[in-house]
């Protein structure tokens, strides 16, 4: 990997060993390292996990909010509904959410949600281009939250958080 990136090893070795550690890739002694795929039982777990830890994200971050902050949310949702390609829609959608918990003074929190939503980014992405219905309940929800942080309703923000997170689970 390092020949074929031409850098040195030691960029290469760590970002293996912060795969591994959020579980994406399991290194074996013989077989050296392997991409762990994330089932559905995993993308459950994992969002399950994001609905207990969300809430005090965005109790945090509202505390801390500015107009700044949700313009520049306002923007990243405006790139998404442009049709810049899937690529596109995936990071402004990661850009959006991330932007939206910033403020919180919390780095170990907003750190362990980036992680978890970078584990399921491939099911999630998949799931949602799939199913176009889907795609147009996450782009209403991403604009009732965005109203809810500019409002400062909480309660509103965390209800549209759960369902939101459910988004790639529905039947």
């Amino acid at each position: 990997i390092a020949v074929e990136l031409e850098v040195s090893k030691t960029p290469v070795r760590e970002a293996l060993r912060e795969l591994s550690q959020e579980g994406l890739v399991q290194f074996d002694a013989y077989r050296g390292g392997t991409v762990n795929a994330v089932t559905e039982t995993d993308v459950r777990e994992i969002i399950s996990i994001r609905q207990a830890l969300e809430p005090m994200a965005i109790r945090e971050a509202m505390e801390h909010m500015t107009p700044d902050i949700l313009d520049r949310a306002g923007q990243a949702l405006e790139r998404m509904n442009l049709g810049a390609g899937w690529h596109g829609w995936v990071e402004d959608n990661r850009a959006f959410h991330n932007l939206l918990y910033s403020p919180s003074p919390s780095r170990r929190l907003i750190a362990m949600i980036e992680s978890l939503q970078n584990s399921t980014v491939m099911f999630v992405s998949n799931a949602l281009e799939s199913h176009p219905d889907r795609l147009s309940n996450a782009e209403v929800e991403h604009r009732e939250l965005l109203e809810a942080f500019r409002s400062g309703d909480v309660g509103r923000a965390i209800a549209i958080t759960f369902d939101h997170l459910a988004i790639p689970l529905q039947g």
